[in-house]
Protein backbone atom coordinates (compact mmCIF):
# COMPACT_ATOMS: atom_id res chain seq x y z
CA UNK A 1 0.00 0.00 0.00
CA UNK A 2 1.49 3.34 -0.98
CA UNK A 3 1.45 6.48 1.19
CA UNK A 4 -1.61 7.92 -0.56
CA UNK A 5 -3.61 4.72 0.04
CA UNK A 6 -2.42 4.64 3.65
CA UNK A 7 -3.45 8.27 4.16
CA UNK A 8 -6.94 7.59 2.76
CA UNK A 9 -7.36 4.62 5.09
CA UNK A 10 -6.10 6.63 8.07
CA UNK A 11 -8.55 9.45 7.34
CA UNK A 12 -11.42 6.96 7.23
CA UNK A 13 -10.39 5.64 10.66
CA UNK A 14 -9.87 9.15 12.05
CA UNK A 15 -13.42 10.05 11.03
CA UNK A 16 -14.78 6.89 12.68
CA UNK A 17 -12.81 7.59 15.86
CA UNK A 18 -14.17 11.15 15.95
CA UNK A 19 -17.67 9.71 15.59
CA UNK A 20 -17.11 7.54 18.69
CA UNK A 21 -15.70 10.50 20.64
CA UNK A 22 -18.76 12.56 19.71
CA UNK A 23 -21.03 9.66 20.61
CA UNK A 24 -19.68 9.88 24.15
CA UNK A 25 -20.71 13.54 24.25
CA UNK A 26 -24.11 13.57 22.55
CA UNK A 27 -26.92 11.40 21.28
CA UNK A 28 -26.25 9.63 18.01
CA UNK A 29 -29.13 11.41 16.27
CA UNK A 30 -27.57 14.77 17.08
CA UNK A 31 -24.14 14.08 15.57
CA UNK A 32 -23.76 15.90 12.27
CA UNK A 33 -21.28 15.87 9.42
CA UNK A 34 -20.28 19.37 10.55
CA UNK A 35 -19.48 18.01 14.04
CA UNK A 36 -17.22 15.36 12.54
CA UNK A 37 -15.50 17.65 10.05
CA UNK A 38 -14.81 20.14 12.84
CA UNK A 39 -13.47 17.44 15.15
CA UNK A 40 -11.21 16.02 12.42
CA UNK A 41 -10.25 19.36 10.88
CA UNK A 42 -11.28 18.14 7.44
CA UNK A 43 -13.57 19.49 4.74
CA UNK A 44 -17.06 18.20 3.98
CA UNK A 45 -15.67 17.03 0.66
CA UNK A 46 -13.12 14.85 2.47
CA UNK A 47 -15.86 13.40 4.65
CA UNK A 48 -18.00 12.55 1.62
CA UNK A 49 -15.01 11.06 -0.16
CA UNK A 50 -14.83 8.42 2.57
CA UNK A 51 -18.49 8.03 3.54
CA UNK A 52 -21.79 8.47 1.74
CA UNK A 53 -23.50 9.76 4.88
CA UNK A 54 -23.50 9.49 8.67
CA UNK A 55 -24.96 5.99 8.48
CA UNK A 56 -21.86 4.97 6.55
CA UNK A 57 -19.68 6.06 9.48
CA UNK A 58 -22.02 4.30 11.86
CA UNK A 59 -21.90 1.03 9.90
CA UNK A 60 -18.12 1.20 9.41
CA UNK A 61 -17.53 1.72 13.13
CA UNK A 62 -19.87 -1.10 14.11
CA UNK A 63 -18.24 -3.48 11.63
CA UNK A 64 -14.82 -2.44 12.90
CA UNK A 65 -15.88 -3.22 16.48
CA UNK A 66 -17.32 -6.59 15.49
CA UNK A 67 -14.19 -7.50 13.50
CA UNK A 68 -12.01 -6.65 16.51
CA UNK A 69 -14.29 -8.74 18.71
CA UNK A 70 -14.02 -11.79 16.48
CA UNK A 71 -10.23 -11.53 16.20
CA UNK A 72 -9.78 -11.16 19.96
CA UNK A 73 -12.24 -13.93 20.90
CA UNK A 74 -10.56 -16.44 18.66
CA UNK A 75 -7.17 -15.54 20.16
CA UNK A 76 -8.37 -16.33 23.70
CA UNK A 77 -7.88 -19.84 25.09
CA UNK A 78 -10.33 -19.41 27.97
CA UNK A 79 -13.98 -19.70 26.82
CA UNK A 80 -15.21 -17.73 29.82
CA UNK A 81 -12.92 -14.81 28.91
CA UNK A 82 -14.05 -14.97 25.28
CA UNK A 83 -17.71 -14.93 26.35
CA UNK A 84 -17.00 -12.01 28.70
CA UNK A 85 -15.40 -10.15 25.80
CA UNK A 86 -18.58 -10.56 23.73
CA UNK A 87 -20.73 -9.29 26.61
CA UNK A 88 -18.33 -6.41 27.37
CA UNK A 89 -18.10 -5.39 23.70
CA UNK A 90 -21.89 -5.31 23.56
CA UNK A 91 -21.91 -2.97 26.52
CA UNK A 92 -19.17 -0.75 25.12
CA UNK A 93 -21.07 -0.43 21.82
CA UNK A 94 -24.52 -0.20 23.42
CA UNK A 95 -25.45 3.11 21.80
CA UNK A 96 -24.62 1.77 18.36
CA UNK A 97 -26.28 -1.61 18.90
CA UNK A 98 -29.52 -0.20 20.31
CA UNK A 99 -29.64 2.46 17.60
CA UNK A 100 -29.21 0.00 14.77
CA UNK A 101 -32.59 -1.59 15.63
CA UNK A 102 -34.47 1.38 14.17
CA UNK A 103 -32.32 1.84 11.09
CA UNK A 104 -33.12 0.92 7.51
CA UNK A 105 -30.06 -1.34 7.45
CA UNK A 106 -30.84 -3.04 10.76
CA UNK A 107 -31.41 -6.47 9.22
CA UNK A 108 -28.04 -6.38 7.45
CA UNK A 109 -26.19 -5.12 10.53
CA UNK A 110 -27.94 -7.59 12.84
CA UNK A 111 -26.96 -10.42 10.47
CA UNK A 112 -23.38 -9.19 10.43
CA UNK A 113 -23.33 -9.02 14.22
CA UNK A 114 -24.75 -12.51 14.66
CA UNK A 115 -22.26 -13.86 12.07
CA UNK A 116 -19.37 -12.41 14.07
CA UNK A 117 -20.77 -13.74 17.33
CA UNK A 118 -21.31 -17.10 15.64
CA UNK A 119 -17.65 -17.28 14.58
CA UNK A 120 -16.61 -16.37 18.12
CA UNK A 121 -19.09 -18.83 19.63
CA UNK A 122 -17.70 -21.67 17.50
CA UNK A 123 -14.41 -21.07 19.24
CA UNK A 124 -16.04 -20.86 22.68
CA UNK A 125 -18.23 -23.95 22.26
CA UNK A 126 -15.36 -26.04 20.92
CA UNK A 127 -13.37 -25.14 24.05
CA UNK A 128 -16.30 -26.06 26.32
CA UNK A 129 -17.12 -29.42 24.76
CA UNK A 130 -15.86 -32.49 26.57
CA UNK A 131 -13.22 -34.28 24.50
CA UNK A 132 -15.08 -37.60 24.61
CA UNK A 133 -18.17 -36.04 23.01
CA UNK A 134 -18.35 -37.00 19.34
CA UNK A 135 -20.53 -34.26 17.88
CA UNK A 136 -21.41 -34.10 14.20
CA UNK A 137 -20.48 -30.87 12.43
CA UNK A 138 -24.15 -30.21 11.54
CA UNK A 139 -25.13 -30.59 15.21
CA UNK A 140 -22.33 -28.28 16.32
CA UNK A 141 -23.31 -25.72 13.68
CA UNK A 142 -26.98 -25.60 14.73
CA UNK A 143 -26.05 -25.38 18.40
CA UNK A 144 -23.65 -22.49 17.73
CA UNK A 145 -26.18 -20.70 15.50
CA UNK A 146 -28.86 -21.09 18.17
CA UNK A 147 -26.62 -19.77 20.96
CA UNK A 148 -25.28 -16.92 18.80
CA UNK A 149 -28.67 -15.58 17.81
CA UNK A 150 -30.00 -16.04 21.32
CA UNK A 151 -27.00 -14.29 22.82
CA UNK A 152 -27.16 -11.33 20.44
CA UNK A 153 -30.87 -10.65 20.92
CA UNK A 154 -30.60 -11.27 24.67
CA UNK A 155 -27.85 -8.64 24.85
CA UNK A 156 -29.99 -6.19 22.84
CA UNK A 157 -32.83 -6.71 25.31
CA UNK A 158 -30.52 -6.21 28.29
CA UNK A 159 -28.93 -3.12 26.70
CA UNK A 160 -32.38 -1.64 26.05
CA UNK A 161 -33.42 -2.05 29.68
CA UNK A 162 -30.19 -0.62 31.09
CA UNK A 163 -29.84 -3.63 33.42
CA UNK A 164 -26.47 -4.90 32.30
CA UNK A 165 -24.02 -6.53 34.68
CA UNK A 166 -21.15 -7.82 32.53
CA UNK A 167 -19.82 -10.34 35.05
CA UNK A 168 -23.23 -11.70 36.05
CA UNK A 169 -24.37 -12.11 32.43
CA UNK A 170 -21.06 -13.74 31.49
CA UNK A 171 -21.25 -16.22 34.35
CA UNK A 172 -24.87 -17.15 33.65
CA UNK A 173 -24.21 -17.61 29.93
CA UNK A 174 -21.12 -19.69 30.65
CA UNK A 175 -23.14 -21.96 32.92
CA UNK A 176 -25.77 -22.36 30.18
CA UNK A 177 -23.14 -23.20 27.58
CA UNK A 178 -21.42 -25.73 29.79
CA UNK A 179 -24.65 -27.34 31.01
CA UNK A 180 -24.06 -26.29 34.62
CA UNK A 181 -27.16 -24.10 34.87
CA UNK A 182 -29.59 -26.85 33.90
CA UNK A 183 -27.75 -30.14 33.55
CA UNK A 184 -29.46 -32.28 30.93
CA UNK A 185 -29.98 -36.02 31.38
Amino acid sequence: MDNQESGKKNTKYIIADAFIDLLNQKDIDRITVKDITSACHISRQTFYYHYQDMYGVFEFQLQRSFDDLERHCIALDDPRKALRLIVKTGYENRKLIVKIQGMKTSQTMNQYATDVIEASMHHIVEKCLPEHLDLKKADLDIMVEFYSNGLYYYLIKKLSTGKYDIDQITEQLYRILTGMLIPLK
